[in-house]
């Protein structure tokens, strides 16, 4: 059975002929057997994935010579480069029973009022309040909302659990208040 290095090296002779491979190579036993080591310890810190893509490239454009071991090694490192990776599709997400009833409360409440920021001002849930803590750190609108809520406890939250992820949310920003002011 052949060598991973071995059908690598008839790959080349496949592109670049018997000829070139051979003046690349060594023709001596001695030549070969020291080139495919260093070849073959170089093929094993390489993922085939992209041995694959480097030889597809050497294909499409081939250059005079087969690529030396520097050259080679150049090249795996220009395929390993993330933009070179395919990318992967993005992972399923189900979204819960749960999950589903509050899209549709935050429906309703966005047909009813009119108003697209409704879900931030009456929070029905601890994800609605933890959205708002997080988009408050950069939309002014959402900072207001939240300082709203902060000074009243929480008075607007739709439901219990919301009103005690404000108040949560009020005692951790009073420990980092606290600590800023140190």
């Amino acid at each position: 059975m052949q060598s991973y290095c071995e059908r690598l090296i008839d790959r080349f002779g496949v592109l670049w002929g018997r000829q070139k491979v051979v003046a690349q190579f060594g023709s001596t036993k001695d030549e070969i057997d020291d080139t495919k080591a260093a070849w073959e310890n170089q093929l094993r810190s390489v993922s085939p994935e992209t041995i694959q893509r480097v030889l597809k490239h050497l294909q499409s454009d081939p250059p005079a010579w087969p690529p030396s071991l520097a050259e080679w090694i150049s090249l795996c490192r220009q395929f390993n480069a993330v933009e070179h990776r395919p990318a992967l599709p993005p992972p399923p997400r189900e979204v819960t029973d749960e999950g589903k009833q509050l899209i549709a409360d935050a429906m309703t409440a966005m047909m009813q009022t009119g108003d697209p920021m409704a879900w931030a001002r009456y929070p029905g849930s601890v994800q609605a309040v933890a959205l708002l803590a997080r988009g408050a750190r950069e939309d002014r609108r959402l900072r207001d909302i939240l300082d709203h809520h902060l000074r009243t406890d929480g008075r607007d939250c739709r439901r219990e659990d919301a009103r005690k992820a404000i108040g949560n949310l009020q005692a951790s920003m009073r420990s980092t208040v606290a600590a800023q002011e140190d």
